[in-house]
């Protein structure tokens, strides 16, 4: 079995995973807060969380299975990005309603 050269893999799983903490942390605060019953910031970020945390699965398959195309390294890249903006539009609906 011939090893490939790693590629985005493991900086996908990496930020992945430091960014479902950084959703755990919005929503925890949202909860604590109680402002979580006034927006749907909780669950826009909850959605991005779930993107993040696919991100991470497919990024470890990617480096595990002998994958000649990277195809589950592709969508992990692609789902990280989705993830991202759906993060951010979190944030801005977050400072939206606490300022």
């Amino acid at each position: 079995m011939q090893r490939r050269h790693p590629g985005k893999q493991p900086h996908i799983l990496n930020a992945s995973s430091n960014l479902i903490g950084i959703c755990f942390v919005i929503i925890a605060g949202l909860k604590i807060t109680k402002l979580a019953d006034q927006t749907f910031v909780d669950e826009v970020c909850l959605v991005a969380a779930f993107g993040f945390l696919c991100s991470c699965v497919l990024s470890y398959i990617s480096m595990r299975v002998d994958d000649q195309h990277g195809r589950y390294e592709i969508v992990a890249d692609y789902l990280f990005l989705v993830s991202l903006v759906v993060l951010v539009f979190s944030v801005l609906l977050f400072a939206r309603n606490v300022l």
